[in-house]
């Protein structure tokens, strides 16, 4: 998953919805203002999706534990 600020980007929650617990998922956290089209491309290209972590723009720090967090939340339904 690649975390994207594309308007056209799957949200999280529904990403989610659409996996079982026991899969492994790999998410990609771009630096502070975003990935450029190139690199997002190219991660498209590798068979990533584009994931959007809601409204706000997050920090790169903070990204991976808001997606852990909603992981979790998600597994405890």
């Amino acid at each position: 998953m690649i975390c994207s600020l594309r308007e056209n980007s799957q949200s999280l929650k529904k990403i989610l919805s659409n996996y079982k617990n026991d899969v492994t998922m790999l998410f990609v956290i771009g630096p502070e203002g975003g990935f450029t089209e190139e690199e997002e491309k190219k991660l498209i290209e590798h068979g990533f999706v584009c994931v959007s972590l809601g409204d706000s723009v997050l920090r790169t720090e903070t990204a991976g534990l808001f997606i852990m967090s909603a992981i979790r939340y998600h597994n405890m339904g």
